[in-house]
């Protein structure tokens, strides 16, 4: 079985704004899953531009009721999905105490990925949360952002998709910095009186 790049990312954000639903309407059936002590954690393998890369996506089963993520949970997560209610106003707010949770617990919060999703869960008559709000909230974390609907399954493939699309981006950038080091050439002054002359 040949080997693929693995793309960890968890799910965030709280309880009833449609993460588990999210996952399962992408995973369908082609997945792996694993209960764990700290969370479910399902792997699928895409493929991007003739690419392939296996997605290990963790979900907080449930957990995030009781605000108990642990440092755990986020350890070796290199993409976070911040998910919340398009129209519930405080799923939205509620996404600084996330932010503030993940600075907390990430190991390397500088060199990780996030997506900010908003999701149209289910119908209401709240005022829904305005786009741009929530296009300038993840300006704020230099973060991503999509709008997806788990009730119309509208974006579902493209919101994991644009973690893919972006880890490939920051691969291509590193390389491109390698290659455009510009190399140190060393300058030598001939010796006048040489031993050596022709």
């Amino acid at each position: 079985m040949p080997l693929h790049p693995v793309l960890r990312v968890a799910l965030l954000g709280d309880a009833g704004v449609g993460k588990t639903t999210l996952l399962q309407k992408f995973m369908k059936e082609d997945c792996l899953v694993t209960n764990g002590d700290i969370a479910d954690t399902q792997e699928k393998v895409v493929e991007r531009n003739g690419r392939k890369i296996k997605l290990d996506i963790r979900d907080t089963a449930g957990l995030e009721r009781y605000r108990s993520l642990t440092q755990s949970y986020y350890r070796g997560i290199t993409n976070f999905i911040f998910v919340y209610d398009v129209n519930n106003k405080e799923s939205f707010n509620n996404l600084m105490k996330w932010s503030e949770q993940y600075n907390r617990n990430c190991n390397d919060p500088v060199n990780t990925n996030i997506l900010i999703v908003g999701n149209k869960h289910q119908e209401a008559d709240t005022d829904r949360v305005p786009t741009e709000q929530a296009r300038n909230f993840a300006n704020h974390l230099e973060a991503d952002f999509i709008e997806i609907s788990t009730r119309n399954n509208t974006n579902i493939e493209a919101c994991f998709l644009r973690i893919v699309d972006n880890y490939f981006e920051r691969q291509g950038k590193c390389l491109r910095r390698m290659f455009s080091t510009p190399s140190i050439k060393l300058k030598y002054k001939s010796k006048k009186n040489s031993c050596c002359r022709t």
